[in-house]
């Protein structure tokens, strides 16, 4: 199993709301049907502006605005989304579609804190 995580936002000048409507309605109803796509999972992120370094932050960098997590049977049907990515109908506001940060993760998590202590 491979599972990857994408941290994104939409392009300056994209409004939320615009940005939301073609990735909810569009690109995930597309993407749901990639050969070897075993699951497709988004949160929105949470603005929680009570955070005491919330303003920091924010000033620091663009925030992401969703999580998105895919998962794939294996390696080769991950490899290809690349040729799954040109048949999608792009948005309307062109290249880049989305700001992301993919990451890859295990199929199971390394540690349980509140059950394990890690050995180093």
């Amino acid at each position: 199993m491979v599972k990857m995580v994408w941290l994104f936002r939409y392009p300056d000048g994209v409004p939320i709301e615009e940005g939301e409507k073609w990735y909810l309605g569009v690109h995930s109803q597309e993407v749901k049907k990639f050969p070897g796509l075993k699951k497709y999972l988004t949160w929105k992120i949470l603005d929680v502006k009570e955070l005491p370094w919330y303003e920091e932050y924010a000033r620091k960098e663009p925030r992401f605005i969703r999580l998105t997590e895919l998962w794939w049977d294996d390696v080769e049907s991950w490899l290809k989304l690349r040729e799954e990515r040109a048949k999608l109908m792009p948005p309307w506001w062109g290249e880049p579609w989305l700001i992301t940060k993919p990451v890859f993760i295990n199929e199971e998590p390394e540690y349980d804190f509140l059950t394990q202590i890690p050995k180093i």
